[in-house]
């Protein structure tokens, strides 16, 4: 039997100028943004970029670890407002954010329902944090009944 190394990519995040890890792609870290900012600008705008604005070339990125995009989400709530709860996964005890998600026991699972129709299992299929502690998503309650 044959074992593969699994090789992860290290990245600086471009506010802190920390490591961050990339594991699921090759250049953007874990639950971190990558924000093309020559994109933000527009003409009369805070920054004016027009070579990128018509297609000459491609923008310069920030690249943020998980951290500092959630200190950006910190000091900025009404953005945060306008973003969903559970933005990435986090199967720690503790969270490891008030942005995280975590699957529950039954995440995913389906049954069949009394008309032979596959449903899903009834319950929390995940959860989201609040007050630094995980409850079940009220979506996810509301969705099957519990």
């Amino acid at each position: 039997m044959s074992s593969v190394a699994q090789h992860t990519n290290i990245i600086l995040c471009s506010a802190c100028g920390n490591e961050a890890e990339c594991n699921q792609q090759k250049f953007y870290p874990d639950n971190g943004w990558v924000l093309p900012f020559d994109t933000f600008g527009y003409y009369g705008g805070f920054s004016d970029d027009i070579s990128v604005l018509v297609g000459e070339r491609r923008s310069r990125e920030w690249i943020l670890c998980h951290d500092c995009v959630a200190k950006l989400l910190s000091v900025f709530p009404r953005l945060t407002a306008t973003l969903e709860r559970g933005l990435h996964n986090c199967e720690n005890d503790t969270p490891c954010c008030e942005f995280a998600w975590r699957a529950t026991s039954i995440f995913g699972k389906y049954e069949h329902n009394e008309n032979g129709k596959l449903v899903p299992v009834s319950g929390a299929h995940y959860q989201v944090v609040e007050n630094g502690k995980w409850i079940d998503a009220k979506e996810s309650a509301e969705a099957t009944g519990e």
